[in-house]
């Protein structure tokens, strides 16, 4: 009789019965599969030669083969966890990726410190021993594969010189200042011909040289701290080293230049940016930050620093940008303690600008900002220079040519040297920027000398610096009038002060400005004295006046015009 499922609708009485005899032809009478049922289906009867008791199958440790080996890390295969329940970096793909960010990519190597914790020393590839860790790190750096990677380093010390060479796209990385590289002499890491290259998050102490870097592009380092090298802290070897970057880096209490950039060919370089780092406390007193070449200051550096700090340089310069062009300071704070040295020092400098410094002389013997040799092209826009030293230093000999000059002087002594000033643009706002010896010159009795200015933002003017030569006898007044030449402030009569100096003379009362263009003016009572002068880019002029206390309104030129001995004022 062929087993049949109840027909609805009819089967009255025998319905139960032919269900019973439907089930029972592949269940139990407890209500299990039977095992004929199973293999008829293509079902699994036993698994390893056990076969299921009550539907389930108890397997032990012996009844189950290793993982082959090939399976091991690899695509759609499995990972195994160590004795400390962790996986090992061999059986990690080639990236791992969270949502839709790769987070690494390349080969992964893990390197203990011989101090490092139990945890990390089970997790490793390469363990070191603590006396020549070299050898590790090297083997490390070697088991990364052509395409790239990255070796993490353990907390711990390192006793090591790490040696980057010919490799591209490989990343050197730490657990931050708890990961320290303690070279027992020489270079901590040196690198070269690397390209795409990333060192993050760890220490360098001691030896010749804490990080050296040659004929490697595209680097980038971040959240380092290197101390206590014999030598430079970091040292950049620009010719070859293109396109690299600092961020948050810092170095401290080393005994050669914190961070040195070299350039020995006029070569364009593809450029080096240093962000948010720091350079302190020199024991030796060389620089902070030197930018420097030997083939001339027709060198193109491509430097950048921006919002970075230099501070606690007691004799040395705190930055010294030397016979190079084309660097960019934005932001900078800068503090020197030192009779002698300087906040910044541009020595022989070309196309150098300085944006929205903070430069701080703390001795009187020192120097803000100093410029020396024949440096050009200079700009200090906005920030401020101060302290008891000298605001802006024009070094023995220095011929520095077009010159602009914005930053807040509050230096005990603004402007001082006897270096010269050609062709100083625009020098103006709240401080004296106009420099000494550049020209002296008489001037004409009763004549009305007036140059430009442009004001950049609403301020107060409350008088005009004038520069004072070698003669000081008689009188002058100084005056503040409106693009269209009226008269908006005036000084009273003022007696010439100290020769070589930059006077200070004030109107009888100060006077709030938009921004926009006016002139300041200077008016002598006499032809014996004298005033130092500069050469001004334009919009100078001078005007004779019927009487030296009721000068005429001036009439403003309306084109450029230079005037090689136009007196040396600014507003303050």
């Amino acid at each position: 009789m062929t087993q049949r499922l109840p027909t609805p609708g009819s089967d009255n009485g025998t319905w139960g019965d032919i269900l019973n005899d439907y089930l029972g032809v592949s269940h139990n009478a407890n209500g299990t599969l039977q095992t004929a049922a199973l293999t008829q289906a293509g079902g699994i009867t036993s698994v390893n030669s056990k076969t299921p008791t009550n539907g389930a199958v108890t397997l032990s440790a012996s009844d189950v083969s290793a993982v082959p080996s090939s399976q091991l890390g690899a695509a759609s295969g499995v990972a195994t966890l160590n004795g400390s329940s962790q996986l090992t970096s061999s059986q990690l793909p080639g990236s791992v990726v969270t949502g839709s960010s790769q987070m690494y990519s390349g080969a992964t190597i893990l390197v203990a410190a011989s101090n490092a914790s139990a945890k990390a020393k089970a997790a490793a590839d390469y363990v070191c021993n603590g006396s020549n860790d070299s050898a590790q790190i090297t083997a490390a750096i070697a088991a990364i594969p052509s395409g790239g990677g990255q070796v993490l380093l353990s907390e711990g010390t390192f006793t090591a010189n790490v040696v980057l060479s010919n490799r591209n796209n490989i990343a050197l990385r730490g657990v931050g200042t708890a990961t320290v590289i303690a070279p027992a002499s020489g270079i901590g890491i040196a690198i070269t011909n690397c390209n795409s290259l990333y060192v993050q998050n760890l220490r360098v102490t001691g030896g010749s040289t804490g990080i050296n870097i040659n004929g490697s592009s595209l680097g980038q380092y971040t959240g380092l701290l290197v101390d206590s090298s014999t030598g430079d802290g970091i040292y950049i070897q620009g010719d070859s080293a293109t396109e690299t970057y600092f961020l948050q880096c810092l170095v401290r209490g080393c005994s050669g230049i914190a961070w040195h950039y070299v350039r020995t060919n006029t070569t364009d370089s593809g450029g080096v940016y240093f962000t948010q780092c720091q350079a302190a406390n020199s024991p030796s007193g060389t620089s902070g930050w030197k930018l420097e070449s030997s083939a001339g200051s027709a060198t193109q550096a491509f430097a950048w620093m921006n919002q970075c700090v230099v501070d606690g340089y007691n004799a040395g310069h705190g930055i010294w940008v030397s016979n190079i062009s084309d660097v960019r300071i934005v932001q900078q704070w800068a503090v020197q303690n030192s009779s002698g040295y300087a906040c910044i020092y541009l020595q022989n400098a070309y196309s150098v600008e300085l944006v929205d410094p903070r430069i701080y002389q703390n001795s009187s013997g020192g120097y803000g900002l100093q410029v020396g040799g024949s440096s050009q092209f200079l700009q200090v826009t906005g920030g401020q220079i101060g302290g008891p030293g000298t605001g802006i230093n024009l070094a023995a000999g220095a011929n520095i040519n077009d010159v602009m000059v914005t930053a807040k002087n509050y230096a005990t002594t603004q402007v001082a040297g006897t270096g010269t000033f050609t062709n100083a643009r625009d020098v103006y706002t709240h401080h004296v920027v106009d420099g000494t010896n550049s020209y002296v010159t008489t001037v004409t009795t009763n004549t009305l000398y007036y140059g430009g200015i442009q004001v950049q933002q609403i301020c107060k003017i409350s008088g005009v610096s004038v520069g004072i030569g070698g003669v000081n006898s008689g009188h002058m007044t100084v005056a503040l009038w409106d693009y269209q030449g009226n008269q908006l402030a005036k000084s009273a009569s003022t007696s010439v002060a100290v020769t070589y100096t930059n006077q200070a003379v004030a109107f009888t009362a100060p006077v709030v400005v938009m921004p926009g263009l006016y002139y300041i003016s200077v008016q002598s009572d006499n032809s014996t004295t004298t005033f130092v002068t500069l050469q001004t880019f334009g919009r100078a002029g001078s005007a004779a006046q019927g009487s030296y206390t009721t000068p005429a309104t001036i009439t403003p030129p309306l084109v450029a015009n230079n005037v090689d001995s136009f007196p040396a004022i600014a507003t303050y």
